[in-house]
């Protein structure tokens, strides 16, 4: 696995993963909040696929896996699974 990829698929899938967890929650409790809600949902899963895009490059796939990131945790679960052919040595 390619660590700088890694740890960029951290940084845009955490805080994507915390935007759509708050615009869930905006909408349910303020309805008058629709439009900051709308932002942040539609904000954290660009985030959210973005990461997925870095994780599977991270290893040695092509960056539309990250497309998977629409199918939500499931999407991860199909990238964790996938065999890893960045051709790291480290590779374990």
């Amino acid at each position: 696995m390619i660590q700088r990829y890694n740890n960029l698929s951290f940084l845009f899938f955490v805080p994507g993963i915390i935007a759509q967890i708050a615009g869930i929650f905006l909408v349910k409790k303020s309805p008058s909040l629709e439009v900051l809600a709308a932002i942040l949902l539609i904000a954290g899963t660009a985030g959210a696929i973005t990461g997925y895009a870095f994780y599977a490059k991270a290893k040695g796939r092509n960056p539309l896996w990250g497309l998977a990131g629409c199918l939500g945790i499931p999407g991860l679960l199909i990238l964790a699974v996938l065999k890893d052919r960045s051709g790291d040595p480290w590779n374990t």
